[in-house]
């Protein structure tokens, strides 16, 4: 675990100068009182949110990310072409190199010897 990751967020739970902030206690029983909510299964909070919130978020902007989604995946797909057609190019010159490549060093070694 990142130790700086830790020292953030264990440090968030105390304030920085207890007494320039007053209301530091209520705070964190808000913070608390709303991460329980959103957590246990008994209240559904993250249930209400998902239904209340994002669905109908997202249902309004459907649309809107369907055409980026797909302008994404067409950028994408010319980019896998376009790595296609450079890799038909530049594998047969590198395994030309390297049959060259090996026959220099084994005229090489045979010279040597």
């Amino acid at each position: 675990i990142n130790a700086e990751y830790m020292g953030g967020w264990t440090s968030s739970f105390y304030p920085p100068n207890p007494s320039t902030n007053k209301w530091w206690a209520t705070y964190q029983i808000v913070r608390i009182t709303i991460i329980l909510w959103l957590q246990l299964p008994q209240t559904q909070g993250s249930s209400i949110i998902y239904t209340a919130i994002l669905i109908p978020h997202v249902a309004k902007h459907e649309d809107w990310m369907e055409a980026k989604i797909n302008t994404a995946s067409d950028v994408m797909h010319k980019v896998s072409d376009k790595i296609a057609e450079t890799g038909k190019v530049i594998l047969p010159k590198a395994l030309n190199a390297g049959k060259q490549m090996q026959k220099q060093l084994a005229h090489q070694e045979k010279k040597d010897k």
